[in-house]
């Protein structure tokens, strides 16, 4: 990590950097960390970061693995009323400058499908990474290789769970690697925009749920971990 220092006269403007931390994969660039602090990486690709509700730059404390803490009392919790936009907000990015949550479309083509899987599942291991997560962008055998020394072109999604959408729900899930994508997903019901298309990767069966799938929503005031693409990627 470092920063950078612009000056011109009395204007001064401060410009942090994390290198290291990109993996182009089918013509995206990823980033190898999910998010954590807002405008900031991870430490490591097995630190699962901080939890974000849709299109919101607050994050929020991930408990991993304890299922047994509860929501933050000061998250927004969802009243039954709400809606929220089509897509995510570039000023409610919690992104690292230069980088984005990516769209439904480009984490749906990382993560493959359940009959061609484009991940491979890991366990924690004293030689590898110290939780359990998702090899992503890589046939699963080829994924299932992968360390942290030597990715082999793929990105590492760790277990991170999720906080429910109601305030008096704990963390849940601490099996599941999870990854937001910047898309809202209308009511089946009333056409209304009250979820948000997530990716849901489960542990031991290694199940995948891509986005676009029937299962593969979240609420929009549940909480996931953040993953992003370099903002020169692919459609915006």
């Amino acid at each position: 990590t470092g920063t950078v220092l612009f000056r011109a006269g009395i204007n001064e403007t401060v410009l942090n950097i994390q290198h290291g931390y990109a993996q182009e994969i089918g013509g995206l660039v990823w980033a190898k960390a999910n998010v954590g602090e807002p405008g900031t990486f991870a430490s490591a690709p097995d630190d699962p970061g901080m939890l974000y509700q849709y299109n919101s730059r607050t994050g929020w404390e991930n408990p991993y693995p304890d299922t047994s803490s509860p929501r933050p009392s000061d998250m927004p919790a969802d009243d039954g009323t709400t809606t929220g936009p089509a897509v995510w907000a570039a000023e409610n990015d919690p992104c690292p400058e230069g980088w984005r949550v990516p769209a439904v479309d480009e984490v749906a083509a990382l993560v493959g499908s359940e009959s061609a899987r484009n991940y491979g599942w890991l366990e924690a291991s004293s030689g590898g990474f110290s939780i359990p997560g998702a090899v992503l962008g890589l046939p699963e055998e080829t994924a299932k290789s992968a360390t942290p020394s030597n990715m082999l072109g793929g990105i590492f999604l760790p277990c991170s769970g999720n906080f429910h959408y109601k305030s008096d729900r704990t963390y849940q899930n601490p099996g599941h690697a999870t990854m937001n994508t910047a898309t809202g997903k209308t009511d089946d019901n009333d056409g209304t925009l009250r979820y948000r298309y997530v990716v849901k990767i489960m542990s031991g069966a290694g199940t995948v749920l891509p986005p676009g799938s029937d299962w593969s929503w979240g609420e929009l005031y549940a909480a996931y971990s953040v993953r992003c693409v370099a903002e020169t990627s692919g459609n915006q």
